[in-house]
């Protein structure tokens, strides 16, 4: 089973993993019967070829958070060289991403995907706070006369 997926990350409160699909598949049911309620609109069962998803073991829920990876890093074979960091944010709610010189925040169900920053900063330094009312970054604010520092944008 191991060699269909890579896991990327577990989320904070570890029910849910963050992974990538090493190759086409669908993915069983494994929790029957069906908890009653759940919202099957974004739910993937079919698996793509280096996409990234996100599975609830609770729910024995599948989603999928970005297109293939190969789409977002065209050079990149393997997601650890690519410049296209995942990090659960502490809530386990909610995924960062930092691709195309923005940072990124989407849902994990891969819903509501909303752009946090898009300006200058080094990548791929981005780390959420603690409690998840900013996220860290390492920037110079364009101004190259000096190194870059970190900053904090504030989420509320």
């Amino acid at each position: 089973m191991r060699e269909h997926f890579r896991v990327i990350a577990w989320s904070p409160d570890e029910t849910k993993i963050l992974y990538q699909a090493s190759g086409s598949a669908e993915m069983p049911i494994f929790l029957r019967p069906r908890r009653i309620g759940n919202n099957d609109l974004y739910e993937r069962r079919d698996l793509e070829d280096n996409a990234v998803y996100v599975y609830d073991a609770k729910e024995d829920f599948n989603t999928r958070v970005t297109e293939p990876i190969a789409k977002l890093c065209p050079d990149m074979q393997e997601l650890t060289t690519c410049s296209t960091p995942f990090t659960w944010f502490p809530d386990s709610e909610y995924i960062i991403y930092v691709h195309d010189k923005k940072i990124d925040i989407v849902e994990d169900d891969g819903a509501n995907l909303t752009t946090l920053y898009a300006g200058p900063f080094v990548e791929p330094f981005v780390y959420p706070w603690p409690d998840a009312s900013k996220i860290v970054i390492m920037t110079n604010l364009g101004n190259t006369s000096i190194p870059p520092t970190l900053y904090t944008i504030g989420l509320k």
